[in-house]
């Protein structure tokens, strides 16, 4: 692999990688082959898939399994927070997640610094934020 430029991916910790990547896939759009999930041990697609890397237009996450028996809480450490992801503009991918039945927390705002935001809540509750330069019909 070949990086050309720094990139980023930040890494979120789920209960089931396999429901995490699914959601990721359908109701926001990523790609996320077989082959992109990662199963534990020996065996093979039977075994509980432990980490899972999702892409979409540049932009990729990666999904681990929690290491532990306690129950992850959505909204609490370490899921109060999430990932901003910067992208070209909101309308359509606004549009996109409604369709897709994505679980939106944020309908699409001008944040106080200037970008047009919205944000959704995926299964382990984690709030990914996208933000985009304002559309011109918000600018003065």
């Amino acid at each position: 692999m070949e990086i050309a430029n720094w990139e980023v991916a930040p890494v979120l910790r789920v209960r089931d990688v396999r429901a995490a990547a699914a959601y990721y896939r359908d109701k926001l759009g990523f790609d996320c082959p077989e082959e992109s999930i990662i199963d534990g041990g020996e065996g093979g697609v039977n075994e509980e898939a432990i980490y899972a890397f999702v892409r979409r237009d540049g932009i990729q996450l990666h999904l681990g399994r929690v290491k532990t028996d306690q129950p992850v809480e959505p909204g609490a450490p370490p899921n109060a927070l999430g990932a901003y992801l910067y992208v070209p503009e909101i309308a359509s991918l606004y549009e996109e997640f409604k369709r897709r039945g994505a679980d939106i927390v944020q309908e699409p705002a001008v944040a106080f610094y200037g970008l047009e935001e919205i944000a959704i809540a995926d299964l382990d509750g984690y709030i990914v934020t996208f933000g985009a330069p304002p559309r011109a019909s918000h600018e003065d």
